[in-house]
């Protein structure tokens, strides 16, 4: 069975703001520690519904979304380690609202799964440690910060919903957008 998430994709601003943040990351001597998302799979998760056989209850509970109104969103204001030191993000704020919306229209329409009610933390996921977790705290680099701390601003223009079906194998996991709702009325 697929794995499935709702989901909001970097716009071409958020993408320019974050190309220019992880060149930056890349060209630390600690990057090698990173294992980089690919730019075009760049998104904040919504709500994750893990392993769903049938997709069609999800798409129509989320159709009632439609037309309730675009939303923006602001990314930053720097690169950081969420707690556990596994994942490279960027915070997003502004989204909190629009994650609630979805859990309650997937509660009254199709699932949410088990660990669901989980509180909704906006970030986008630059990459993710290889190996062990990179430690909360590190030896501030030039300029008083850790290597993983780049600026990055932006706003988010958020005008539909997208759901997901991520495949996992060798290599990177691969993204299908599967069902898409526009927000603009």
């Amino acid at each position: 069975m697929p794995r499935v998430f709702v989901a909001v994709y970097a716009d071409p601003a958020v993408r320019a703001a974050l190309e220019e943040a992880l060149a930056r990351l890349r060209s630390a001597p600690e990057a090698g520690r990173v294992r980089w998302v690919r730019p075009e799979q760049w998104h904040v998760t919504l709500q994750f519904l893990g392993e769903v056989a049938e997709l069609a209850p999800l798409s129509a509970a989320l159709d009632r979304l439609a037309g309730s109104g675009p939303v923006v969103a602001r990314l930053g204001p720097a690169s950081g380690w969420l707690p556990g030191g596994r994942v490279l993000q960027v915070p997003v704020v502004g989204l909190d609202p629009v994650a609630a919306r979805v859990r309650d229209q997937l509660r009254a329409g199709a699932r949410v799964p088990e660990g669901g009610d989980l509180p909704f933390r906006g970030h986008l996921t630059l990459g993710r440690a290889r190996g062990r977790p990179v430690p909360d705290r590190s030896p501030q680099g030039a300029g008083g910060s850790a290597w993983w701390e780049v600026p990055c601003t932006a706003e988010l223009a958020v005008e539909e919903l997208l759901l997901v079906v991520s495949t996992l194998g060798a290599g990177p996991p691969r993204h299908e957008v599967v069902h898409r709702v526009a927000l603009r009325a």
